[in-house]
């Protein structure tokens, strides 16, 4: 705000931060302010992505779309006054009014879904490594609406964002596999699997990049994680790839403890090999 108490808008400048991923937080100008479930929905749905314009009418269909429509948008006006005061002054920077038609200005608001899907979109292992520290959780996780519309478009968006971030993730450990970097590839495979525990590739790497950092208890540990997820959740036992790794690691543990005289041992499991820390 200037010495005439007008907001200067002459530059692009972050007024309003919103934290969509894990659970949701709004700050603006550094200052942080509780709002409701409804405010929450109505400022996510608006910052994905900032910039775009919604009728008013839509917006009160996918919140209220079990009243009537004079309700619903009596409770849109309700909404957006509740988000004016909890946020002060400072949102009229942020909020574009157009006549029957509502957005926020994208050059005034950081989104961190946002901020994860420009990462994911580059192909440089220091953005990838960005889109991983970005990613807190599931979209809005926690938020639950009581309007299947709403629902509908919150289980879209967090499956998108969910294969953008496991893309990256992907990426990501490639590139330090790539470059030998054992301790951080082990932490981003736990990442990914922490997202997505089905992915028996991901464990398949997790157990070579143990064994071949000398931890074949772990990775040994790591199959018997895989197995018991993939028979709990889908019902079927690890593909024979999966089998094949673990039983060339026993071998290989069981040679190296029979032969310490100089017996030829058994071979070791393949190495793991990636693609460079950029793509096309």
């Amino acid at each position: 705000m200037n010495e005439n108490g007008r907001f200067n808008t002459s530059r692009a400048m972050t007024i309003l931060d919103l934290q969509l991923l894990g659970s949701f937080s709004v700050s603006i100008e550094g200052r942080t302010a509780p709002v409701g479930r409804k405010a929450q929905a109505l400022l996510a749905y608006l910052a994905m992505p900032a910039g775009k314009m919604h009728g008013r009418e839509h917006l009160s269909a996918l919140l209220w779309g079990d009243r009537s429509d004079e309700r619903a948008r009596q409770s849109l006006r309700q909404c957006l006054l509740s988000i004016r005061k909890s946020l002060g002054p400072e949102l009229d920077v942020c909020l574009e009014t157009d006549g029957e038609r509502i957005g926020l200005r994208e050059q005034f608001v950081s989104v961190d879904a946002q901020a994860l899907e420009r990462a994911s979109s580059t192909g440089h292992a220091a953005a990838w490594a960005e889109a991983v520290e970005t990613y807190r959780g599931d979209l809005l996780q926690g938020l639950n609406i009581r309007s299947e519309p709403f629902e509908a478009w919150l289980v879209s968006e967090r499956v998108r964002i969910r294969e953008l971030i496991k893309a990256s993730m992907e990426k990501l450990l490639d590139s330090q596999i790539g470059g030998k970097q054992s301790e951080a590839a082990i932490a981003t495979s736990l990442r990914y699997l922490a997202v997505d525990p089905l992915a028996e590739h991901i464990h398949r790497k997790l157990m070579q990049l143990y064994f071949e950092s000398g931890q074949s208890a772990l990775a040994l540990k790591q199959y018997d994680r895989c197995e018991e997820i993939l028979k709990r959740e889908v019902g079927v036992d690890p593909d024979t790839e999966t089998r094949g790794l673990r039983a060339s690691i026993l071998r290989h543990r069981q040679s190296r403890n029979e032969n310490k005289a100089g017996a030829p041992r058994a071979s070791a499991p393949k190495p793991l090999h990636s693609p460079p820390d950029s793509v096309p």
